[in-house]
């Protein structure tokens, strides 16, 4: 997962600014230790939500977030284009 996340999103093993005398293996390694450590500490800091939890919170709270989401762009759909269904 952190390997991933640097490749695709902090440019692998590029070098930052003008550091360009350190090889790229280099930093891959400090770039995927960064993102081990920050992944480690969220895991460890955030509350585990049992799988009963996880369900009130889809149905009591998701869900209704984003039925609410839904008519507000079909609003704004059939105001703004004359949306006829």
């Amino acid at each position: 997962m952190s390997a991933l996340a640097v490749i695709f999103f902090f440019g692998g093993w590029m070098p930052i600014l003008v550091l360009d005398f350190i090889p790229g293996w280099i930093w891959f390694g400090l770039k995927l230790i960064i993102f081990m450590y920050i992944f480690v500490i969220i895991r460890a800091t955030l509350p585990r939500y049992r799988f009963d939890q996880l369900m009130l919170i889809g149905w009591k709270i998701f869900l209704p977030i984003s039925l609410v989401l839904v008519f507000i762009y079909l609003g704004l759909l059939l105001v703004i284009n004359n949306l006829i269904l």
